[in-house]
């Protein structure tokens, strides 16, 4: 083993080196900040605090429909932010024709949105239907997880309306659990009051009122997607 990997897999805690290990030679798409695909590399290189390198995520929402948003708690072992709360599904699209393509649909992306979706929380295939994927922009943020790894993204983001909870089956490999969050009022009186952590981009969604913007308008989603811009959260 190479003095390189040696110290990269010091990095790990033991929980870590079991699961999340098996993801770190997926190959994530670099990209410049106009989201230009660069060039392929692993998701332990664009994640490493060293090499921290910009690359595409995604950020999936999800709304039941009774309008109550559905929130995850990262598994303890989760390379990234263990055990915080965040959206329903956040992760990456690989570097793969079935992946990369960013056409006026993004079917690329959302493709990506529905095999971790399926992963994630073991929601059946058949059930995911991207065409109900509304995809509303795509906002650009970094965040350490601690000094060895980080986030620093475009990230897309999905809202996905009338979903059936029922269908959910967590992987508890990935998600220790979920909630459910009627009101933009109740969350913001959880953050306010509780004492458990969200994510950083969570937070920015919510400082920023994006959140409370797509909370609100459910019914208006294709009126609030913006295809164009790209947001500099922080």
């Amino acid at each position: 083993m190479s003095k390189k990997m040696q110290k990269e897999d010091n990095l790990f805690k033991p929980s870590v080196l079991n699961v999340q290990s098996n993801y770190l030679d997926e190959q994530c798409i670099t990209v410049d900040e106009n989201d230009n695909p660069l060039r392929p590399e692993s998701k332990r290189f664009c994640h490493s605090a060293e090499t921290l390198t910009l690359h595409r995520a995604f950020s999936v929402f999800l709304f039941t429909k009774n309008r109550e948003m559905i929130v995850q708690k990262r598994a303890a072992q989760k390379m990234t932010f263990p055990s915080v709360w965040t959206n329903a599904c956040c992760s990456h699209p690989l570097w793969n024709e079935h992946e990369m393509c960013t056409d006026n649909n993004n079917i690329g992306i959302r493709r990506a949105a529905k095999r971790k979706l399926c992963h994630e929380l073991g929601i059946d295939s058949d059930y995911v239907d991207i065409d109900q994927m509304k995809i509303i922009g795509r906002f650009l943020y970094k965040a350490m997880s601690d000094e060895n790894w980080g986030e620093y993204e475009i990230d897309y983001v999905i809202v996905i309306r009338d979903f059936d909870p029922r269908q959910i089956d967590l992987n508890l490999e990935e998600v220790e659990a979920i909630a459910f969050i009627s009101s933009m009022e109740e969350l913001n009186e959880i953050l306010k009051n509780t004492e458990e952590k969200f994510s950083p981009w969570f937070h920015l969604f919510v400082e920023e009122n994006f959140l409370q913007d797509w909370w609100r308008d459910l019914d208006r989603l294709d009126e609030l997607s913006d295809s164009q811009t790209i947001y500099h959260l922080n």
